[in-house]
């Protein structure tokens, strides 16, 4: 891990976040993660005071040991658990059907192997268990689509990784998660370009039981 990304990146991501229109997005989601939770790519711990205090647990990882500062200091304020991890979402060391809720914020778009990162967390979640989601990709837009082609080179060198272009419903879709809602729209307040947004839910599809209420 670089320079950039251990030093100077947790701090521009904390700038980038302060957003009204990201927090209502937080608040939505969030609301509807219950039981064992896990939250892949955590940061700086944003998410943290979306919590509902009724969790059964909470586990959160993030490679980054550079957003540890500001994550600790986020967790010793809130009233639950939060068992923190350096780990990245491609190998996670846990059982099969561990996690009731997985919760994925604005952090897709930067793995290097997204589809592998998708598939753990279909493995780690318990039959019926729930992915929620909010990440910001490809457009519906064609002209918008073709800038984030030509970007993807600076949102990698300033968003460490970031890729602005995924596809995020397909690459769901395509480790066997069930969308069960799904909102797109343009993020209030951020550039087209970086502000197109995936916001739903997913399940993985063996049991009837009903773990994700809608968004």
């Amino acid at each position: 891990m670089g320079f950039y990304s251990r030093h100077i990146f947790p701090y521009l991501l904390e700038w980038v976040t302060v957003n009204p229109a990201m927090e209502r997005c937080r608040e939505i989601v969030l609301g509807n993660a219950v039981g064992n939770v896990l939250e892949i790519g955590f940061g700086t711990g944003r998410n943290l005071s979306h919590y509902s205090s009724d969790l059964v647990s909470l586990t959160v990882i993030d490679t980054n040991v550079g957003m540890n500062q500001k994550a600790y200091s986020r967790i010793a304020q809130v009233p639950f658990t939060v068992k923190h991890h350096v780990m990245d979402a491609e190998n996670l060391t846990f059982d099969d059907g561990s996690f009731d809720t997985v919760v994925s914020t604005w952090t897709l778009c930067s793995m290097p192997d997204v589809r592998c990162a998708l598939k753990e967390v279909y493995r780690v979640l318990k039959p019926g268990g729930c992915f929620l989601f909010v990440e910001h990709g490809y457009s519906d837009e064609l002209v918008v689509r073709r800038w984030q082609d030509r970007l993807v080179p600076v949102f990698r060198l300033l968003g460490d990784g970031c890729h602005p272009n995924r596809d995020i419903r397909g690459l769901i879709e395509s480790q066997n998660l069930k969308i069960t809602q799904l909102d797109r729209f343009y993020l209030k307040g951020v550039p087209r370009v970086g502000g197109y947004t995936y916001r739903g839910a997913a399940r993985k599809f063996f049991k009837a039981t009903e773990l994700c209420s809608s968004i």
